[in-house]
């Protein structure tokens, strides 16, 4: 869980607006593009606002710390079995993979990794053309990123 998207809960717990959130801390634009990931809060911001809605800041920090770690811990798991999966040419364990990659939330990270179970894919098979091309295109970004 991002700290966006334990704020929101937080919100909506509380029933507030997210004008009523942000308070005189924030704008209410800012404070949206935080709950949807687009920018990120300061320590301070984030301290004002949680205090001043009573909601314990150690408490708050320490759900998303457990949150993350179980992100974190799932993505170790995900590279290793990628890892061992081409290494032993195991095209099956990759397209499983493929489909547990498909059920996390597509952060970069998960991305990552999807794009990379493609070119092994490709690389096991000795044929890059199986890779369609709007793929191609969004590996070409995400290795180089870049359009170009």
């Amino acid at each position: 869980m991002t700290i966006g998207e334990a704020l929101k809960k937080e919100r909506i717990m509380l029933g507030l607006t997210q004008t009523q959130m942000a308070g005189k801390v924030l704008t209410k634009s800012y404070y949206s593009k935080i709950e949807r990931n687009v920018h990120e809060i300061n320590a301070i911001d984030l301290i004002n606002i949680l205090n001043s809605h009573g909601i314990n800041t150690a408490e708050f920090l320490n759900n998303i710390e457990k949150s993350e770690s179980s992100i974190e811990i799932r993505i170790h798991k995900y590279n290793y079995m990628l890892h061992v999966a081409y290494y032993q040419k195991d095209l099956k364990s990759l397209d499983l993979l493929h489909q547990l990659l498909k059920k996390e939330k597509q952060i970069d990270e998960i991305l990552d990794l999807e794009a990379q179970i493609e070119l092994l894919k490709a690389s096991i098979k000795k044929d890059f053309s199986l890779i369609p091309i709007n793929e191609q295109k969004r590996l070409k970004n995400i290795i180089l990123n870049t359009e170009y």
